[in-house]
Formats: C-alpha cells, structure tokens, sequence
C-alpha cells in the first residue's frame, strides 16, 4: 500500500528539455531531529544542488532550496537536537554547457541551513591543479560536527592543489585526502 507519491516534471514550457533539467540525482533522505513530521530529500534536481523538506504523512512539499555554485551534495549531517544541518558536495563548472564535451572540472562546497531552508553561510574550497593545463578536481564528499556544543565541522575533501601538494614532492596530476 503506498499512501502517497510525489513526480519530479522532466522541465517546463521555459525550460529546455536537455540533460541538466532531466537528471534528477537523489542521495539522502533525513529526518528532521526537532519535527518528527518532516523528512528531508537532498540531491541534483534541475541541475543544481537541492535541499527539499517534505510532510511525512501527506507527502507535500514545504519548501526548496537549490544551490548556484553547488551541483552535487555529498554529505549531509543535522546537528542532534538543533534546527541546524550542514551538507557538502561539489560544484562541476563546466556542468552548464549541457552535453557538450567538456572536461569536467570541481570546486568543493560546503554549507550550513536551517531547517526552514534558509542558507546561513556557504563556502567553495578550490585551488589549482599542480599540473596548470589539467582541470581542477576539488570534491567533498563528507562532513560531520561537534554535537558538544562545540559546533567544531570537519570536512573530508579530495584535492587536486599545488597548494597542498608541494613543488618538490611530485607535484604532478595526483588526488590528494585533505581532512579540515
């Protein structure tokens, strides 16, 4: 028995019908640690990063967040007991040429909201590939927080940064794990 669904429309009269608008990307689903009757849905919807909040028992949505430097979420973490969660990702750059090739080329993003889907801060991490011709390949793929009132965040990023891979130890196209 399914008490309820909910459709994601491939795009509308305005947009196009091309590989941004119809890739629809979920990866988490979260409960809310304060509303025990609202779940969260993040992932790529209309080719940005997204934060929906949903009804449990009706299924309607109450709002939607969507992030212009972020085109993938990662992560997402709430804080036990706060109205607060943050979530990271990356922002491919190049994503807005549609299905031309390209090379792919990543900035990591980090952020903080509420759970009224306000954005309270939101950072990219992005340096430059110690080999200058190739792209810049810098991800987040996870994060998590103090929850003893520190609100100490850390962050897992993978680099691809001359500023963290020195000069004079083979500085060429490698990833490097970056833990902040």
């Amino acid at each position: 028995m399914v008490d309820w669904s909910y459709e994601f429309s491939e795009f509308t009269a305005t947009e196009k019908p091309d590989d941004k608008w119809r890739r629809k990307e979920p990866k988490f689903i979260t409960t809310d640690p304060t509303n025990p009757q609202v779940f969260y849905l993040s992932g790529r919807y209309q080719g940005k990063a997204s934060v929906m909040q949903f009804t449990k028992k009706q299924g309607n949505m109450q709002w939607w967040t969507s992030f212009n430097q972020l085109t993938y979420i990662q992560s997402i973490i709430e804080v036990p007991g706060n109205s607060i969660f943050y979530g990271c990702g990356d922002y491919d750059v190049n994503d807005a040429f549609g299905t031309a090739i390209t090379t792919t080329a990543y900035t990591a993003g980090i952020f903080k909201m509420d759970n009224d889907g306000s954005v309270k801060w939101m950072m990219t991490i992005s340096g430059t590939n110690p080999v200058s011709s190739a792209a810049n390949q810098d991800r987040c793929f996870g994060v998590t927080v103090d929850n003893a009132n520190t609100g100490t965040l850390t962050a897992l990023l993978q680099v691809k940064m001359k500023e963290v891979r020195s000069s004079t130890y083979n500085p060429g196209n490698y990833y490097d794990t970056v833990l902040m």
